[in-house]
């Protein structure tokens, strides 16, 4: 019996080990993607730190911009960009990545040991694979990393704190609020952290609150956290600045959109991730309070409560949730698990002690079965997998450099970091991805009108004498592609380099013609300028498929993603962009073949309202008035908000068709 036992702990274990060490695996695998420069907001925080380094100062106003120099904006992570900086000097853009990937690493395993040592230990594995899924949401590097990072610290030495109440550990936390009031604008959470602390204890021992020194201990803890959070350059103002920074936030971006509002323009598995761990942290809430005698979950319940409000609201609060939800589901089935397991042991002996093994060797399989989707290529069809830089990083800025091109540059919003990383300060851009450090009438009446009506473009124009265009090429909004193809139509603006990254045009002016000359691209020179595109990945050649419909080589684009179907017969992207394609061609064969295209594209996933929505228009120009109606129809069954449907379906009616 003295063996069996022996080999039983031994394989328990082992197991046990190599969950615990999949699970690691698993987030690092989908940590370890290259920086994308260009649309992400790394280069602002390395200038940024760079000159706070240099000039031991942190800058008032906006500082970047030529459009709005003066404007008032607090840089509430400034600390962030120096830590950045001073990393990047030693180590690159690499060992950025994998500091980024070390330090979520040990977010992600201290959460899951305060999971496991508080909860149970199959409960937290196998919760572990919703809360990667919704971890995946933010992998980029960010000063959040840091937020997350010390909202990790902070349930570690609150949960030490009742552990070990005569301690003192949970004072440092009051330098680390320091470092976090300085490094991002989610410092708040660590004071909230407290107070729900606080008020569970206080609950808990109401009856004996006098001369509490657990009680006391938090409160002036609490205390503490709220005046250190004022050391800043700014002072009380970046202390409000949480609440008030949505008052002047003129533009809108996709980490601020809410899941249910985004589920329907992608296929997000980090949504679908958080819809089922909620369902399952209310039920697991539910086995909790029926405990409510001997345990009183109110911090997790008020911590689970506001972080699923906070991801609901915007889905760059997913990480916060994910990283409550695994201790919180963890702690409040503990004793359900337990119950299982002497439930198991009533039966039989012998059937005990098959159990005991196989429901542990079963629940690894499925974990692998799970997170065997990330080690594939799947996650990462728009990420490149390593350490450094993304393909043509800097390649186009490299271009603008050389030529010694100067602005002014009107640029999209999501390139500006990247201008400001690369010219700062010979160029300054018309405005970067901060929402805050530009006036709201800015983006309300010159950013977005200019892109939306020719008749604003030529007097902001005119207002700045613009030289230089220099755009994303995959900008993501529909008046920022409209715009660009409309500037690559007009002779008044010729395109002279375009790659996987970025698309610069320049005014097709006396004094540029020898540049146009040079590097001018036409819709005859542009696949020779591009075909180096087709020998890297799936995403790298999907972009060369959108420059070339970009210029309006539809044709050529259609080819191109023909080779691609060839190669991925089962993307669904590619089927999508073929359907697209064809029906520029707008006759009854082209139309015909489209709408396969676009049904196939569906049947492989791409059924969003988009697509049902183009689906239903090729259908009414086939005069499939049926087809037509009921494609717009299942538009609105996936987004009852979907207003292009609502219209196709309104104009369909008033035509009084069947």
């Amino acid at each position: 019996m003295k063996t069996t036992f022996k080999q039983f702990f031994n394989i328990q274990t082992t197991l046990k080990i190599f969950v615990v060490i999949l699970i690691l695996f698993s987030y690092a695998s989908i940590l370890c993607h290259k920086i994308n420069l260009p649309t992400d907001d790394l280069g602002r925080h390395l200038t940024n730190g760079e000159i706070i380094w240099q000039t031991k100062s942190v800058a008032q106003t906006n500082l970047y911009s030529y459009t709005e120099p003066d404007f008032e904006s607090a840089n509430h992570h400034w600390l962030s960009g120096v830590v950045f900086y001073l990393l990047f000097k030693i180590i690159g853009f690499s060992g950025l990545v994998i500091f980024k990937i070390i330090l979520l690493l040990a977010v992600f395993s201290l959460v899951l040991f305060i999971s496991i040592r508080r909860g149970n230990f199959w409960i937290a594995s196998l919760a572990s694979i919703p809360a990667i899924y919704i971890l995946s949401e933010r992998t980029d590097l960010r000063p959040e990393i840091f937020s997350y990072f010390f909202t990790a610290l902070f349930l570690f030495f609150l949960y030490d704190l009742e552990e070990n109440p005569a301690k003192n550990r949970i004072f440092w936390l009051i330098p680390l609020q320091l470092l976090w009031a300085n490094l991002h604008i989610y410092f708040f959470i660590g004071i909230a952290m407290t107070a729900g602390f606080l008020l569970e204890k206080i609950i808990t021992h109401r009856k004996a609150l006098k001369n509490n020194p657990l009680i006391k201990k938090l409160s002036f803890l609490f205390l503490s956290l709220i005046a250190i959070s004022l050391i800043n350059p700014y002072g009380i103002k970046l202390l409000l600045y949480p609440l008030n920074i949505f008052k002047n936030y003129g533009y809108d971006i996709v980490e601020n959109k809410s899941p249910f509002f985004l589920q329907h323009l992608m296929h997000n598995p980090a949504i679908s991730a958080f819809k089922i761990a909620v369902a399952l942290l209310i039920i697991s809430f539910f086995f909790s309070f029926r405990q409510w005698l001997v345990f009183r979950p109110i911090f997790l319940f008020l911590a689970s409560l506001s972080t699923t409000i906070a991801g609901f609201l915007m889905i760059r609060n997913f990480p916060f949730f994910a990283l409550i939800f695994l201790p919180a589901i963890s702690i409040n089935l503990k004793n359900a698990a337990e119950r299982i397991k002497i439930e198991i042991e009533i039966i039989n002996e012998r059937v005990s002690s098959v159990l005991k093994i196989a429901l542990p060797c079963i629940l690894t399989g499925v974990i692998i079965l799970i997170f065997s989707h990330y080690l594939n290529e799947a996650f990462f069809k728009n990420k490149e997998k390593g350490v450094g830089l993304t393909f043509q990083s800097n390649a186009s800025a490299e271009f603008l450099i050389k030529e010694n091109l100067k602005g002014p540059i009107f640029n999209n919003y999501d390139i500006g970091s990247y201008l400001i990383y690369h010219l700062y300060p010979k160029e300054k851009v018309f405005v970067d991805n901060r929402p805050e450090a530009y006036p709201k009438d800015f983006f309300d009446y010159t950013y977005l009108p200019m892109q939306m009506n020719e008749e604003t473009w030529q007097k902001i124009d005119k207002k700045y004498n613009f030289n230089i265009i220099y755009f994303t090429q995959q900008e993501g909004t529909w008046w920022g592609q409209s715009f660009l193809r409309q500037r690559l139509r007009n002779d008044g603006w010729a395109p002279i380099y375009a790659d996987s990254q970025a698309v610069i045009l320049i005014k097709n002016s006396p004094e540029n013609q020898t540049i146009i000359q040079q590097y001018k691209i036409t819709k005859e020179n542009i696949i020779d300028k591009i075909i180096y595109l087709k020998d890297n990945n799936f995403k790298i050649q999907m972009d060369g498929v959108h420059l070339l419909d970009l210029i309006d080589r539809h044709d050529l684009a259609f080819d191109w993603c023909q080779e691609l179907n060839k190669k991925y017969p089962n993307e669904g992207r590619v089927w999508l962009e073929m359907g697209y394609l064809k029906s520029a061609e707008n006759n009854q064969a082209s139309l015909e073949g489209s709408s396969q295209y676009l049904e196939k594209a569906i049947e492989l996933g791409e059924d969003l309202p988009a697509t049902y929505d183009q689906l239903g228009l090729i259908y009414f120009n086939l005069g499939q008035f049926l087809k037509a109606k009921s494609a717009w129809q299942q538009a609105l069954n996936i987004d009852s908000k979907n207003q292009n449907a609502k219209d196709y379906l309104k104009q369909y009616e008033a035509l009084n068709l069947p």
